[in-house]
């Protein structure tokens, strides 16, 4: 039997609960054997499931363990299983996205661009700068960071179409604090 990521993914819960044939545990293992990506989905959602279930991270409530035990014997038998794990799983990556919005509202400074070449441009230089297809920062043509086809452009041009002023060669175009965050002046206000 030969599965596919699509079949992996659809049967991994019942193959974390073990709830499969030896047959279809043989052909996901060998599956996961050449397939990284799935082997990847299949330990990411066991390790929720293993984090959820082990109740370390959350506080339950009074007389909660008598009530899951009563509703799980009300369950029919079947898939309940793999729909729990799917639920923990869901649950699991909103409170995930839920902390890192949370963390990011919190600290709005870690939001602020600190990689050199990320700045904009502060002062536009008043002479033609270079730009290659594949890169996002503009250059003097003697960069040695300015690689593969490239061609002549304005500055003004160039910012406008998205591209950042290289750190090494336009430096005169930025204005970086000591913390390397790009600031404006008054005096810059004044350049176009």
């Amino acid at each position: 039997m030969v599965m596919n990521c699509r079949d992996v993914w659809q049967a991994s819960a019942d193959y974390i609960d073990g709830e499969l044939s030896e047959d279809m545990v043989k052909a996901i293992d060998e599956h996961l054997r050449l397939c990284r990506p799935c082997l990847a989905v299949l330990m990411g959602t066991q390790n929720v499931v293993e984090i959820l279930g082990c109740g370390a991270f959350f506080e339950v409530p009074m007389g909660y363990y008598e009530r899951l035990h009563r509703a799980v014997k009300d369950f029919p038998e079947g898939r309940t299983k793999a729909r729990s794990v799917w639920l923990a799983t869901a649950v699991a990556c909103s409170l995930l996205a839920a902390g890192a919005l949370l963390a990011i509202r919190m600290n709005p400074e870690a939001a602020a661009i600190r990689a050199p070449m990320s700045q904009p441009a502060w002062q536009v230089p008043a002479k033609l700068v270079a730009i290659s297809e594949k890169g996002k920062a503009f250059h003097a043509t003697s960069c040695p960071l300015l690689h593969g086809k490239w061609h002549l452009i304005k500055a003004g041009d160039a910012i406008m179409m998205g591209y950042s002023p290289c750190p090494r060669c336009m430096k005169e175009a930025l204005r970086t604090t000591p913390a390397g965050i790009a600031q404006i002046s008054d005096e810059d206000e004044s350049v176009e």
